[in-house]
């Protein structure tokens, strides 16, 4: 009898877990008329858009505001002009070797502008397909998945080397998001880098550069409403926090010990900073753009990227409050 009973619990108990998985699995949905999977734990949830290159164009707690910046409602985008719909997305890096293949900008439409193809795998998983990237030959298959354990959105990139002879590669995760208050990265304090990062250049308001370090090892960095620039930082662990009000989007990868697309030999960057200004502020927004290892690739040879998002809710609506920014430390630990 204790045998039945045993054998009738497992069944019970993987009922359960396939009624849960049935339950978050991903839905079709619609995104401005386009076709959109919906995934969501009841807490949070998330849009990806097949057409746009398997975009994440929402992310939000349920019934708040989108985490992630989108073009504003209307914009045309004229013929041969990136069409910046916002959100995030994956790009083969080093950049600096576009133009070996091609227009080094904008990004080729194997890179940024073809749809993906779609699966639902079990587990809730959303698996996309992109075509192979021209010229560095690699293919992006992408899968979209909410962690119960701990509520985190989990993008697995995994780029394969489809064609071509053997590449530098890396996976460049481009998270763009609306001009936050406050964006906290981890400094390292052995950094070579003046205050922890250093600055790309670009139309720099001078006011852009007075960063502080904390106590906590925390970069404060407050985005400029004008100004196009970047910045690269030889964080110690690849997270990083944009925070406006009250509301806190955390990116966090793996870093490991190897080179980075960009920043000196053994300093290299897994984490850059872009700035977008503009007078009107629906255009303004940053990207906190997450970067792996730089990898020599062959045929046959994969490369594996993680990124992990997650919505943080703080104590109150300074960001630079110590409630505030005790919360966002120890978030990024």
């Amino acid at each position: 009898m204790r045998f039945f009973a045993i054998i009738a619990l497992g069944v019970l108990l993987m009922s359960g877990v396939e009624s849960a998985e049935a339950q978050n699995a991903p839905k079709k949905t619609e995104w401005n008329g386009r076709e959109a999977f919906l995934l969501t734990d009841g807490r949070t949830e998330a849009v990806i858009v097949p057409s746009l290159s398997s975009r994440l164009m929402t992310y939000r707690m349920v019934g708040g505001t989108n985490a992630l910046w989108n073009a504003p409602s209307g914009t045309v985008f004229p013929p041969g002009e990136w069409a910046n719909w916002g959100g995030e997305k994956v790009w083969p890096a080093l950049q600096s070797a576009w133009p070996l293949f091609g227009p080094g900008w904008p990004p080729h439409p194997t890179y940024d502008g073809m749809p993906h193809r779609t699966e639902v795998v079990p587990g809730g998983i959303l698996r996309t397909v992109g075509p192979v990237m021209e010229g560095f030959g690699v293919r992006a298959t992408r899968e979209f998945r909410l962690d119960p354990a701990t509520g985190e959105l989990v993008i697995t990139t995994v780029l394969k080397k489809e064609t071509g002879e053997p590449r530098q590669i890396a996976a460049w995760n481009v998270v763009q998001l609306p001009q936050p208050d406050v964006i906290y990265l981890p400094v390292n304090p052995d950094s070579p880098y003046k205050n922890g990062g250093y600055w790309f250049g670009g139309k720099t308001p001078k006011e852009a550069h007075p960063t502080e370090i904390g106590e906590d090892r925390l970069l404060v960095y407050r985005p400029t409403p004008t100004g196009g620039y970047k910045f690269g930082i030889d964080a110690p662990r690849s997270v990083a926090a944009g925070v406006k009000g009250d509301r806190a989007i955390i990116l966090r990868s793996e870093k490991k010990d190897a080179p980075y697309p960009e920043g000196a030999e053994g300093s290299g960057f897994p984490l850059t900073v872009w700035n977008n200004g503009a007078d009107s502020a629906p255009a303004r927004y940053n990207e906190i753009e997450v970067m792996s290892p730089l990898t020599a690739m062959k045929q046959g040879e994969t490369l594996t990227h993680v990124l992990r998002l997650r919505l943080l809710r703080l104590p109150n609506a300074d960001p630079l409050s110590a409630a505030s920014r005790e919360a966002v430390a120890a978030a990024l630990k």
